[in-house]
């Protein structure tokens, strides 16, 4: 989504409409998607803004695919310092 128009909707919309949102879209991708790594970290963003309203499990889960699947090239570097 374009900077510009998040911005403008963000402005616009309650915060409690905007975390019913953020349900909605995680949903969304969840059903198109699936267990698709490529939208992982995009699923775990928006469980993480639905707060209360997104099922902790459900929410812990698509954070640990998330992490999973990041790339993280500081660890992969301290994994090179560490081990022996």
């Amino acid at each position: 989504m374009h900077d510009l128009v998040r911005e403008s909707i963000s402005e616009t919309t309650t915060r409690q409409r905007a975390v019913r949102l953020h349900l909605r879209v995680a949903d969304a991708l969840d059903h198109l998607h699936g267990g698709d790594e490529a939208v992982a970290e995009r699923l775990a963003y928006h469980l993480w803004a639905a707060g209360p309203l997104a099922d902790p499990a459900r929410t812990a889960e698509a954070l640990v695919r998330a992490a999973r699947g990041a790339d993280f090239p500081f660890i992969r570097l301290m994994g090179a310092y560490t081990s022996t």
